[in-house]
């Protein structure tokens, strides 16, 4: 009886949140005329709030799922083009990369899916040609620098605010200085968590404060 309850009220309470997320998976490299190209399995969605988490995570809205294929020259992308077709699962990755590349090259040792992937994240989706997570969301700016603030989405979708919106200089000093008064505000383990999921925001604001 429980369950149906919780059921039923999900119905009316609760949503998915603004922010849109980001997750990505890529396959190993191959080397292919002198580039590296792996593919990649690329999803934005906006997760579950409030009861609609219930009773297990709840279902995601998917805004877009599908598989790209990446060249990489001297460590930079140059080139994302979508694949035909239905996304990739992550155990597809491996045959279809096979299928896809071997015949024009070889493994390339050097960029297993450790390092495709950093590359990735380092990089950002959004920077390297992937349809960016703004791209679904529409805020004022104000909005998107409180994003970062409060941490909310997640660390691609406050990256991306970062490099579409050009923060940099004196407004990146003004949002990390903002992060630190939030950060003060905080107690304990709230204090902790911050810190912890703050460090990648905040090290990406350092870097555009002295452009």
């Amino acid at each position: 009886m429980l369950f149906i309850l919780v059921c039923l009220l999900s119905l009316h309470a609760g949503g998915v949140s603004e922010e849109v997320h980001t997750s990505f998976k890529a396959g190993e490299g191959y080397e292919v005329d002198g580039e590296i190209r792996f593919l990649v399995t690329y999803h934005l969605y906006r997760k579950p709030e409030g009861l609609r988490r219930f009773p297990d995570g709840g279902q995601a809205e998917t805004l877009l799922r599908r598989t790209y294929v990446v060249a990489v020259r001297r460590g930079e992308p140059i080139m994302v083009e979508p694949l035909p077709g239905e996304a990739l699962a992550t155990r597809e990755l491996a045959p279809h990369s096979d299928k896809l590349f071997l015949p024009h090259g070889a493994p390339a040792d050097e960029f297993d899916m450790n390092v495709t992937n950093q590359l990735l994240r380092e990089y950002g989706p959004g920077a390297a040609g992937f349809p960016s997570p703004l791209e679904y969301s529409d805020k004022r700016r104000s909005t998107y620098l409180n994003d970062i603030v409060l941490l909310r989405g997640d660390y691609q979708y406050r990256k991306e605010i970062i490099r579409v919106l050009d923060i940099r200089g004196d407004e990146a000093a003004m949002i990390l200085d903002r992060m630190e008064a939030r950060e003060e505000e905080l107690d304990g383990s709230e204090r902790m968590e911050y810190r912890l999921y703050s460090e990648d925001t905040r090290a990406e604001l350092e870097r555009t404060a002295v452009l």
